[in-house]
């Protein structure tokens, strides 16, 4: 289960927030924007522990959005989440986000299809 969601601008500044849970505070927005979008090296890793706090992140366009959570929790669930909104917000608004497809979890074209993942399950 998320501890709250952040979308934020390529600047780092937080456009949409979303805490769930009392355990996420303001310190972890920070904590994000310095250790991850301003980092002086490239982040390679789309998951980021920092001080016992776990951000899923994706980055599309000039959009970065990240899950935070103390807990243990199913990263694939995060990021099918996290894939969602992104397409939530390339129809929703396609002129303003320009978001490409994300890559599939599965390669192969005999996979299955993902199992359906409600958003309710991710913020219990």
């Amino acid at each position: 289960m998320i501890g709250g969601l952040f979308i934020y601008n390529h600047k780092g500044e937080v456009l949409i927030s979303r805490v769930y849970r009392d355990d996420i505070g303001r310190n972890a927005v920070d904590a994000f924007r310095v250790n991850v979008i301003h980092a002086r090296q490239q982040v390679r890793s789309p998951v980021t522990n920092i001080a016992r706090t776990s951000f899923f992140h994706v980055k599309r366009s000039n959009i970065w959005l990240a899950a935070v959570t103390k807990q243990n929790v199913n990263a694939a669930m995060v990021f099918e989440f996290l894939y969602k909104m992104c397409d939530v917000m390339a129809a929703s608004c396609p002129v303003a986000v320009s978001l490409p497809p994300h890559p599939p979890f599965s390669t192969g074209p005999s996979a299955p299809p993902p199992p359906h993942i409600s958003v309710a399950s991710l913020l219990l």
